[in-house]
């Protein structure tokens, strides 16, 4: 995993990938990212392609992660390897 500051493209550019894959729960995800897509494609011509998710996880939001992980429930079936990690240390910063 690695964070990233700035554009995704620039990024993208920068370790020479040429395609972003982005996962897309339903319609309302696919009108939030089309823009994206199209800017992304405009600024640099990387292309996006937008894969289906699993319906049985289409009910899962990074802010209902949060909010789960936020009053101690149990979030690794939802993230991958190494973010819950992240997501408690995160969470454990915002209280101070």
């Amino acid at each position: 995993m690695v964070a990233v500051d700035g554009l995704l493209v620039d990024f993208c550019k920068g370790i020479g990938a040429g395609v972003i894959v982005k996962g897309l729960r339903g319609g309302a995800d696919y009108d939030y990212e089309r823009p994206m897509a199209l800017m992304n494609r405009s600024l640099t011509g990387i292309e996006t392609v937008f894969i289906t998710g699993d319906n049985a996880l289409s009910h899962v939001a990074s802010s209902l992660v949060r909010d789960v992980a936020r009053h101690g429930g149990s979030i690794g079936r939802y993230v991958p390897d190494g973010v819950v990690d992240a997501v408690r240390a995160a969470l454990a910063a915002e209280r101070g």
